[in-house]
């Protein structure tokens, strides 16, 4: 047969195949497709709405929380957060925060800045010189102490802010802090109540404070925590506070859940910046001048003798802290009563030498507690020390802003396979997604362990993730769809198996018309008129329908798709909606398998008084165009082409005794040789030019 679809179709089936093919085309379209279309035009729709509040939310007005007691100054010409807008940023904060955590769980340094050493007030301290608070002549004793053993800056995570037990030990202890030259104060930093007029020795400690502070001011576009008026109860004395070489702030700043992933670096306090206690003591050890910080772009960048350190921070000039586990143990720590005690220790007179000496309270019982990524309960005075060690050893986090690139990057593994998984079926469609989430979520994780950046997902997750489930779902509901199409259509032609077998790979089954080779087995009953005018109508159907009903079983067997019952005749193909290597070896294995079955039918017909069955066979193989043919209304999957009419033509002419199987030339030299065949005719079909050869079909062979 000619491949030529023209020349294979009468003009009545041109003229079917077309309107079939308009009916089809409109099917396609607004039939089982269409749902899949709403759902990528919606899932696209979300991908780019979604951008727009990104990057709203991701604005630092939104999302800025300043440490406890203060404010961030703000810009009247900031745009106000909508609710809407405050709530969306706090969800993604709160998810962004939980899978940062995990992070340095997973990237944790081990190594710890030797020259960071903690000098704990602890059970033992208490236990031999007294419940705190102290005489401060003890606490002048630890300053001189650390002073003698070559402590190069002594940093205080203690508030001096009370008068002592005595005036002499406030004294002893300034005293102490001035011949030192080397020691840090801390002070904390909380707006006092509206209207409150300060006290003399208020004013005093004030102005002693706006003295340390650092003459610098930050650009307006660094929203930085500020303090009008400082309250009096988190100030040091005056004179403890003029006398030490820095002081710095030790204003917590937890998120909303608690945890202390950063600090921040400066507080405003008029036109002035006080530092935070670790930037304090890390200015007071490289010998630099304040004077000299500049802020760039997203850092701050102190100048000092041997170098520059470059310090990223967010708007509002806070530093995220890159924590380690183990922090009770990892940094050097050393009781105060070790160095009460004055001990001749050749380790105590080494361990503080030209070393940072965080002082802090570390009895149990401490209130002075918190949590960090990778604990639960730190004393805080260790955020000064893995602040400090942040920045001396240049171990950085950089947080990388959600807007523009991650979120870019999320819309571009949406849309970038969209085509490709329209073409895939619904689970590798699923696991393609899946996979590129997870590529996508292992390099966010990646990039903090190998770049120390800190990517965020929450916002990415946002635009990807309702955006691809959108589209799966869709996926999946005009997936069922076309395979309860598939399964209405066929299973009517297919047996069970071979359906279950299309439904594995409906993509390569084309409803909307194929040209295909295909085998067409045409059955026949002898003689059945005069029996229909014989017998009463019931009994005519009896026969009929138990002759039809063996012999599907049959055709079912080989797997033939049963086109049409014509009367007492059927119509089977095989090579369609499966392709069919084998199509014309089935075709005659089935038709020989049918005539078997004649003999037993018609025993059982005898028992029954019904009468004897005849039938004959016409096998031919050609190519057909095949497809759902009919209106909206009602369509069935169907062939249509010359090889048809050839193979009824075929049929007409097996023997009227029955039992006969007549096959084409194109039936023979689809079986390559294995047919076991009776002697040949030449025989003229009706409407097909010139002669035709007929072969009887007697066996076929396995091999």
């Amino acid at each position: 047969m000619e491949g030529d679809l023209c020349a294979i179709l009468s003009a009545e089936d041109r003229g079917n195949l077309h309107r079939s093919a308009e009916g089809m085309a409109f099917s396609s379209v607004w039939g089982g497709r269409r749902i899949l279309l709403i759902g990528v035009l919606l899932s696209v729709s979300w991908v780019f709405l979604s951008l727009p509040v990104i990057y709203f939310v991701s604005q630092e007005n939104v999302k800025l929380r300043p440490p406890m007691g203060l404010q961030y100054a703000k810009d009247p010409t900031d745009p106000q957060p909508s609710m809407a807008a405050a709530l969306t940023s706090a969800a993604f904060e709160r998810l962004n925060h939980k899978l940062y955590d995990s992070k340095p769980r997973l990237f944790a340094k081990r190594e710890f800045n030797p020259e960071i050493v903690h000098l704990d007030i602890d059970d033992e301290t208490i236990k031999e010189y007294g419940q705190w608070p102290w005489d401060r002549a003890l606490s002048a004793r630890i300053v001189n102490r650390l002073t003698e053993l070559g402590a190069k800056v002594i940093v205080f995570d203690i508030m001096y802010a009370s008068q002592g037990r005595s005036k002499e030990g406030d004294d002893a202890l300034a005293s102490a802090v001035s011949e030192s030259g080397r020691v840090v104060m801390a002070a904390g930093l909380f707006s006092a109540e509206r209207g409150a007029v300060p006290e003399p020795a208020t004013l005093m400690k004030i102005a002693a404070l706006r003295e340390k502070a650092w003459p610098i001011s930050a650009p307006p576009k660094f929203k930085l925590p500020y303090v009008e008026q400082p309250r009096d109860s988190t100030i040091p004395l005056a004179p403890i506070a003029r006398e030490a070489k820095e002081l710095g702030h030790i204003n917590a700043t937890p998120d909303e859940d608690g945890i202390h992933r950063r600090i921040s670096l400066f507080i405003r306090l008029g036109g002035r910046l006080v530092p935070s206690l670790s930037l304090a003591a890390l200015v007071a050890y490289l010998n630099a001048d304040p004077k000299e910080i500049v802020f760039g772009e997203n850092q701050i960048e102190i100048h000092h003798p041997r170098g520059t350190i470059k310090i990223p921070v967010d708007p509002a000039g806070r530093m995220l802290v890159n924590w380690s586990p183990d922090v009770w143990e990892n940094f050097e720590n050393y009781s105060a009563r070790s160095v009460l005690e004055t001990s001749q220790d050749p380790e105590i007179l080494e361990a503080f030498k030209d070393k940072i000496v965080i002082v802090s309270i570390a009895w149990t019982g401490n209130t002075d507690m918190g949590a960090s990524p990778v604990e639960k309960q730190i004393p805080l005075s260790r955020t000064h020390s893995s602040a400090l060690d942040t920045m001396l050893s240049g171990r950085f986090i950089h947080e990388v802003g959600a807007f523009p690139t991650p979120v870019l990057v999320s819309v571009f593994l949406f849309l970038a396979p969209l085509a490709l998984a329209l073409r895939l079926r619904f689970y590798p469609a699923v696991l393609l997604y899946l996979a590129l989430y997870s590529l996508y979520a292992l390099a966010v994780i990646l990039a903090f362990g190998w770049r120390s950046l800190d990517v965020p997902l929450a916002e990415s997750s946002f635009v990807f993730l309702p955006a691809a489930a959108g589209f799966l779902i869709s996926k999946a509901v005009s997936t069922e769809r076309d395979r309860r199409q598939i399964r209405e259509t066929f299973g009517r032609y297919l047996s069970d198996d071979v359906v279950t077998e299309i439904l594995k790979s409906p993509e390569g089954i084309n409803l909307t018309g194929e040209l295909r080779n295909i085998t067409v087995l045409v059955s026949d009953l002898r003689d059945s008129t005069p029996m229909g005018e014989a017998l009463e109508p019931p009994v005519v159907l009896s026969v009929i329908n138990r002759y039809l009903d063996r012999m599907i079983n049959v055709v079912m067997k080989h797997g033939g798709t049963i086109d049409k019952f014509t009367g007492d005749g059927i119509l089977v193909f095989f090579g369609a909606p499966q392709v069919m290597a084998d199509a014309a070896k089935r075709a005659v294995m089935c038709a020989l398998d049918m005539q078997k079955a004649m003999p037993e039918l018609n025993r059982e017909n005898a028992v029954l008084g019904l009468p004897e069955l005849r039938m004959g066979i016409g096998i031919n193989s050609g190519q057909l165009v095949v497809g759902n043919i009919g209106s909206e209304q009602r369509k069935e999957y169907s062939a249509i082409g010359s090889a048809i009419n050839v193979a009824f033509r075929v049929e007409a002419q097996t023997d009227r005794n029955g039992g006969e199987i007549l096959i084409t030339q194109a039936v023979r030299d689809g079986i390559d040789g294995h047919l076991e065949l009776g002697p040949e005719r030449t025989v003229q079909l009706k409407g097909i030019g010139g002669p035709m050869t007929l072969f009887p079909v007697v066996g076929i062979s396995e091999a």
